[in-house]
């Protein structure tokens, strides 16, 4: 492990031209072991991961491959520089297939445990969500499950193991059903006109099972992706609250959760989002957000708003309050932060939401510099001093 860290050190060296002629020699001479360590010679070597020790926050490369290539903050103290070469370490422990459980922090030529977690009662979150019917009843929904529900004239498929649920109705008024994912759950439906849905955690969506002629409408809260299918004869709208997005056939992000501020993100295609008789269009890479001052609409970077629904957390310059109220809803803890100053700080990264907490504490407090404490399923974060 400690060659790792001599390694990454004289990357770190060669990347921003300040290695020796000895330093540069040992590097080549390391090179030339294998084609694997050129292929990650390179990674460090890209721009976005040079552009790190020199911009105010990191980047990450957006490559499906590298999605647990976690790039350091730029650190102010000598500490957490040790701690960004600590970090170009534990890239290469991830690319290489080792997860970061007993993971190491360097200092010098040793080497210090991180603060130990007791985990065994945090897990990810997971495939599930509840069914609630138009007569109240409630129905577990699992990846595993297949079953046929009967409601008067609806019949209501689930087939757990492509995460479908297909709800057809014959009756000449439409029921109204509404799906909810709880803390720590995520699901995948399809509604009746073929249009697919996906639900972030503590989310809900309110459907009829069987669109009208004239219109195909849905509510929601938390946050949701949808993928709708195109007919031009009936719109489809989204409503939360005073907020409604309308389009035709388009895919695009809704986020909606308490006490947050409401964003819609075109993915591709067009909509248009109407707020108190107001109504603004929006082109994919586009932002609609509701701020304290009324709409606005910002350029993003969609595979950072969407990774959710792909299996991946990935954060850009975000602040430390924000990433922890997503693992919160995700690995169903409380994260208390007990400095003002941790607030502020911001955090960019990359990682699977299936990842052990572990390791996602470890990358926050390596990019980061602050100590996470775990006692049950409660997280304190503090200054690491």
């Amino acid at each position: 492990m400690e060659n790792v860290y001599r390694i990454a050190k004289l990357i770190q060296a060669c990347v921003l031209g300040k290695a020796s002629v000895e330093e540069e020699e040992e590097v080549e001479r390391w090179l030339e072991e294998s084609e694997r360590h050129r292929e990650l010679f390179q990674i460090f070597e890209s721009e976005e991961f040079v552009n790190i020790q020199r911009i105010e926050h990191e980047l990450f490369d957006e490559e499906r491959g590298f999605s647990r290539f976690i790039l350091a903050k730029r650190m102010i103290d000598r500490r957490c520089m040790l701690r960004r070469v600590a970090m170009i370490a534990a890239i290469f422990v991830l690319l290489m297939g080792v997860g970061l459980g007993g993971w190491v922090v360097f200092q010098e030529e040793k080497y210090v445990p991180l603060v130990k977690l007791e985990t065994d009662s945090i897990v990810p979150g997971e495939r599930k969500a509840v069914l609630v019917l138009n007569d109240g009843k409630h129905i577990d929904l699992r990846d595993t499950m297949q079953v046929e529900i009967g409601e008067c004239e609806t019949r209501i498929f689930v087939a757990g193991d492509s995460t479908r649920l297909v709800v057809k109705d014959n009756s000449i008024e439409p029921s109204l059903h509404t799906v909810f994912t709880p803390v720590g759950g995520e699901y995948k439906l399809t509604l009746s006109d073929g249009s697919r849905v996906w639900l972030n955690a503590s989310s809900h969506l309110q459907f009829p099972s069987v669109f009208q002629n004239d219109k195909r409408e849905v509510q929601v809260e938390g946050e949701v992706y949808f993928e709708v299918s195109k007919d031009s004869l009936r719109p489809f709208l989204v409503r939360t609250g005073d907020v409604v997005v309308e389009v035709l056939g388009t895919s695009f992000n809704v986020r909606a959760y308490s006490g947050e501020e409401y964003k819609t993100t075109l993915v591709e295609g067009s909509v248009a989002v109407g707020y108190l008789g107001e109504t603004m269009k929006i082109r994919p890479g586009q932002q609609w957000v509701l701020e304290k001052d009324g709409p606005k609409v910002h350029e993003v970077k969609i595979k950072s708003v969407v990774s959710w629904k792909n299996g991946d957390f990935a954060f850009e310059d975000q602040v430390l309050p924000e990433v922890f109220n997503e693992l919160e809803r995700w690995y169903d803890i409380d994260v208390f932060i007990n400095n003002d100053a941790i607030r502020n700080m911001k955090f960019t990264g990359i990682f699977p939401r299936y990842e052990n907490i572990n390791d996602v504490l470890h990358i926050i407090e390596l990019a980061t510099c602050v100590k996470c404490s775990i006692s049950g399923k409660t997280i304190v974060v503090s200054m690491d001093k």
